[in-house]
C-alpha cells in the first residue's frame, strides 16, 4: 500500500466514523446537535484538520510511526489527501445516514420555535 493510498484510507474511515458518531453516539450527538447549524460543519472540518495534523505530527515530528510515509512535501500531500477525503466521506455519510432520534428531536424543536414566532406575528 502506498502512502497516498494509506492516507486516503485513513481519511475516509475517520470521516465515516466521525459522522456516524455525531449522529448516533449518545453523549457526542447531544453535544453536536446542540451546536448552531452553521457551526456544525465547521466543527467537522476542524476535526478533520486536527486528524490530518495529528497524522503528520505523530509520523514526522514525534516519529511514532516512522514507516507510515515519507516526511517533507510528500507527507504534507498525504495529509492533504487524507483531509479532503475526510471531509468528502464525512459529508456523504451525513447525507445518506438515517436520521437519529437526537437529530429528529432537535429539528422538531427548531420547527416548533419557528411556528411559535410566526404565530405571534399573525
Amino acid at each position: 500500500m502506498t502512502p497516498q493510498e494509506l492516507g486516503a484510507l485513513l481519511g475516509t474511515i475517520a470521516g465515516i466514523l466521525l459522522s456516524l458518531a455525531a449522529s448516533f453516539l449518545p453523549g457526542f450527538s447531544d453535544w453536536y446537535y446542540g451546536l448552531p447549524v452553521e457551526k456544525r460543519g465547521l466543527v467537522m472540518v476542524g476535526f478533520g484538520l486536527l486528524g490530518a495534523g495529528g497524522l503528520y505530527l505523530t509520523t514526522c515530528v514525534l516519529a511514532l510511526f516512522p514507516l507510515l510515509f515519507v516526511c517533507g512535501w510528500e507527507g504534507v500531500k498525504v495529509c492533504l489527501i487524507a483531509f479532503v477525503l475526510f471531509v468528502l466521506s464525512n459529508q456523504a455519510t451525513y447525507l445518506v445516514s438515517p436520521e437519529s432520534p437526537t437529530k429528529r428531536d432537535k429539528r422538531l424543536r427548531e420547527y416548533a420555535l419557528v411556528a411559535e414566532v410566526l404565530h405571534k406575528d399573525c
